[in-house]
């Protein structure tokens, strides 16, 4: 996985250096870079002239996106370059109080609830995820095909299925006919499993 912290402050840029180091001894095969800018001379560090230009140049070479600075900042940044959350870069945000780890945006088909949980166990930081499916205990299906390697055809028809399911509504899965399932009329949504192309 590579990922990019990105701050621009000088003490943001050093924290950011703190946490690459730390996280080199966790996450081994992870390729981290750190942007600062170059007016505040932070060492062992990518300086760069321009944060806007920089990101738009590199949001989609990163699998993640570390940003410490406010969401104000980071939202009007990256607002033009988000595209669909099968595509995006998790993104994720860390105070520059080093108190909070925020998953911001590609929760699920991104991994940045997962990155999150990762990054606050290492950085002993508070892990703060807003998505109703993890937050309520529940699985997404956006979360389920990733657990079982599969792709997803129907963004919108699993978002549909997965409010079925934070909203504690029966939901049926499909299987192959091989696979016994009963009482599959009392579903008020359900989930194809397939190895076809349907």
């Amino acid at each position: 996985m590579k990922l990019a912290f990105w701050t621009v402050t000088k003490g943001a840029g050093n924290i950011a250096r703190e946490y690459k180091e730390k996280l080199k001894e966790h996450l081994k095969d992870y390729e981290i870079d750190v942007f600062t800018l170059k007016k505040y001379d932070v060492e062992n560090t990518i300086q760069i002239e321009d944060f806007t230009t920089n990101i738009n140049e590199k949001f989609s070479q990163y699998d993640g996106h570390i940003f410490i600075m406010a969401s104000g900042i980071v939202i009007r940044k990256i607002a033009s370059l988000i595209g669909t959350k099968d595509k995006d870069p998790a993104v994720l945000l860390i105070d520059e109080g080093k108190h909070f780890v925020i998953s911001l945006l590609s929760g699920h088909l991104g991994g940045a609830n997962e990155l999150t949980y990762s990054l606050a166990n290492i950085l002993k930081l508070v892990p703060v995820i807003t998505t109703s499916s993890d937050v309520t205990g529940k699985i997404a299906v956006d979360t389920i095909s990733q657990k079982i390697n599969a792709e997803l055809e129907d963004l919108k028809s699993a978002k549909d299925i997965t409010s079925l399911i934070v909203n504690g509504q029966k939901v049926n899965i499909l299987l192959p006919k091989n696979v016994k399932v009963s009482d599959k009329n009392s579903a008020d949504g359900f989930i194809l499993v397939s190895n076809k192309k349907i």
